[in-house]
């Protein structure tokens, strides 16, 4: 009877020793999972502000492509500048 008690002391010690490494665990997976979504979030603004900042150039170069129109002739400046129009 003894053993058996000994048995079933060893069992639950183990058994708390157990849930603690697992609440351990999770804990650092929660953290690494709200690391993770806040790389994910600073990826998606950069990319946003990277968007924004191209279409910026883009919206500036079109200013000036329109107004060097008359004297280079249409496209002449993004021509100059590297962009070709599409065909």
């Amino acid at each position: 009877m003894e053993d058996k008690d000994e048995l079933i002391a060893k069992l639950v010690t183990e058994c708390d020793s157990l849930k603690k490494e697992l609440e351990k665990s999770m804990q650092e997976r929660d953290v690494l999972l709200c690391e993770v979504n806040r790389l994910k979030f600073e990826v998606q603004m950069s990319d946003l502000k990277r968007l924004k900042e191209e279409e910026t150039s883009e919206a500036r170069l079109a200013e000036l492509d329109n107004s060097f129109h008359g004297a280079l002739g249409y496209g002449k400046l993004r021509e100059l500048l590297g962009f070709h129009l599409p065909p």
